[in-house]
Parts: C-alpha cells; sequence; structure tokens
C-alpha cells in the first residue's frame, strides 16, 4: 500500500499481529496511513497495547537454540552452487592468480631468452679440436725426447 490509501481496520489489525506495537517495525509504506487511522480511532489503542504487552512476552521468552541433527539437515537443504571443473582444478581459491604468475613468469623467459647470450655451436667444436691438435703436438711421443 502507499501512504495515499487508507488504512482498512482489519489491514492495522494484521500489521499488529504481523509485527507488533512499535511502529519502527511497521511496513515504511504503511506507516503513516496506520498511525493516522490509530490517531482517529481511540479504540484502536487498546488493541496496540494489548500488542505491545504480547511484544514484552516475546522479549523475555528464551530464544530456541537449533540441534545438531537440526543444522545437519539445514546445511544438506541448503542449495550448492554449481562446481565448476577450474574449481575443481584448483580449489585454493580464485584462479586468475595462479593463472597470472604462469603468464608472467612465461612472459618473462620468452622475453629474457633473446637478450641472453649464445654461444656457437660450430665455434666451440672448432676451437675444441684445436686444442687437441696443439695438446698432440705439444706432448712428447717418445719419453726420450722429454730430456
Amino acid at each position: 500500500m502507499s501512504e495515499t490509501m487508507t488504512m482498512t481496520e482489519a489491514r492495522l489489525r494484521e500489521i499488529l499481529d504481523c509485527y507488533g506495537a512499535a511502529a519502527e517495525r511497521w511496513p515504511e509504506g504503511e506507516r503513516a496511513a496506520a498511525l493516522a487511522l490509530l490517531a482517529e480511532r481511540p479504540d484502536l489503542e487498546a488493541e496496540r497495547a494489548a500488542a505491545g504487552a504480547l511484544d514484552a512476552l516475546l522479549a523475555l521468552a528464551e530464544r530456541p537454540r537449533a540441534t545438531a541433527p537440526l543444522l545437519g539437515r539445514l546445511v544438506e537443504a541448503a542449495p550448492r552452487a554449481p562446481r565448476r571443473w577450474l574449481t575443481e582444478l584448483w580449489p585454493f581459491g580464485p584462479v586468475w592468480q595462479p593463472a597470472s604468475g604462469l603468464a608472467l613468469a612465461l612472459l618473462l623467459g620468452f622475453a629474457s631468452g633473446p637478450l641472453l647470450p649464445q654461444a656457437d655451436a660450430t665455434q666451440t667444436a672448432q676451437e675444441d679440436g684445436y686444442d687437441e691438435i696443439a695438446g698432440l703436438f705439444a706432448a712428447p711421443l717418445y719419453p726420450e725426447d722429454s730430456l
């Protein structure tokens, strides 16, 4: 209901039964109309007082605690979000964190590859061959030659 609509006696009783006597708990759209009806009809104040007495009695009552079997049934009955294959693969939190770390490592690897000095394989093989030949000529062939 909007504020411009008139409040009926039946609706006011329903509001008192559902929300109690405290006007701040009443629906905002109906609050002004309900208070206006109470101002016009002082005989309805007795019903508001009865609702206030019930509110006070309910405030004194101990709130029931849920038992373990009830909590278990509630947890089982709770709707579950559909599991995705990516969540199954990485159950430790947001997937973007390890994915961005992997992407950054790959990017750095590819970017730094051309910057590293490259060894020429043919040049290294030739240098090794020259060293072996020089070693053959430098070493004495016969023990007598070393004197």
